[in-house]
């Protein structure tokens, strides 16, 4: 008889005795470094992202806020939360999407900014449960502001990748990237 202890399943994690995102493969990073010398430097990054995947829906969030300090000066302050649904279609390896996003960003011109796309995705690889390469392409628009009065809706197309590789139970390797083209700009 196998007397091997099977593992713990993990606990959900608990916000003032309120379960939050039961079932979600969920992470929260809190990074802060610094440097003086010729120059003093500061730096601090908290990001939380979740994934969760049921039945033909997967769904992915996130948000950042980064902030940077020279001497004292604020060189980087921002900040992003998104949300992106899949939509799966059985039997078919393509599926559809839509996305909203929320950004500012005290170092752009538009300072706030709220986006929302939709399309179809493609996964590359999808064969292997350790590794994950999705193509994305669609179009949406984004409307920012300044807090001055100068308001602006664009119209942009959506290219996207993003791959995972699992190494191990302990460690993953990830990368997402999406290109915004302004549909009305010609350069």
């Amino acid at each position: 008889t196998d007397t091997t202890p099977l593992p713990e399943e993990p606990a959900d994690f608990t916000l003032f005795g309120v379960r939050v995102l039961p079932g979600w493969d969920r992470h929260f990073e809190i990074g802060i470094d610094g440097s003086e010398g010729n120059t003093e430097t500061f730096n601090f990054r908290a990001a939380f992202m979740g994934d969760y995947e049921e039945g033909n829906d997967r769904w992915h969030i996130g948000s950042a806020f980064t902030r940077q300090t020279t001497d004292g000066d604020k060189t980087s302050n921002n900040f992003f939360a998104e949300a992106i649904k899949d939509k799966l279609i059985p039997d078919k390896r393509y599926f559809y999407f839509a996305q909203g996003r929320y950004d500012y960003d005290d170092f752009q011109a538009w300072r706030q900014r709220v986006s929302t796309s939709a399309g179809i995705g493609y996964p590359f690889v999808e064969d292997d449960p350790n590794l994950s390469l999705i193509g994305r392409i669609g179009g949406g628009a984004n409307y920012a502001w300044d807090g001055d009065g100068n308001d602006e809706i664009t119209p942009e197309a959506l290219l996207g990748l993003e791959g995972k590789w699992k190494i191990d139970d302990t460690q993953t390797f990830q990368f997402k990237t999406t290109f915004y083209p302004d549909l009305e700009e010609n350069g």
